[in-house]
């Protein structure tokens, strides 16, 4: 990998001839004069601006990854509040919430019911994806 500022000497002051063997265009040459006379009409902020976007590029991307992050967040919230519904059905926490010994065995026995019933299905479609993909491969 080359050096940034052999790079940069190479841009701005080129010393092979072009690829047709013709001399360099004299614009060429130039541009380190344009480049310098910008750097010391403007001074000091150029470099500011050079800092500025990189400072912008640096924000977008944190910006970005703590969108993506709060999103996720907010999805993780939503499912977890969705397989809590599917699993601990209000009616039936509420029957263990009651304290009652015959009613608090009525409700885990619905609850670990309704568990073995989803934990069937889940089983029954891994065993029908990998009955697939075994016909598959």
């Amino acid at each position: 990998m080359r050096n940034l500022l052999q790079s940069l000497v190479d841009y701005l002051l080129p010393v092979r001839p072009n690829v047709n063997g013709q001399r360099i265009n004299p614009n060429d040459c130039l541009r380190f004069l344009i480049v310098t006379a910008i750097v010391v009409l403007n001074g000091p902020e150029v470099f500011l601006a050079a800092d500025m976007v990189a400072l912008l590029d640096i924000l977008g991307v944190v910006l970005f990854m703590t969108a993506f992050a709060v999103g996720y967040r907010m999805v993780g919230g939503a499912i977890l509040t969705s397989i809590q519904k599917i699993l601990f059905p209000t009616e039936w926490a509420v029957l263990i919430k009651l304290r009652q010994p015959s009613l608090v065995a009525y409700g885990m026995m619905r609850i670990g019911i309704n568990a073995l019933l989803i934990l069937a299905v889940c089983l029954g479609v891994v065993l029908n994806t990998a009955e697939v993909a075994k016909k598959m491969g």
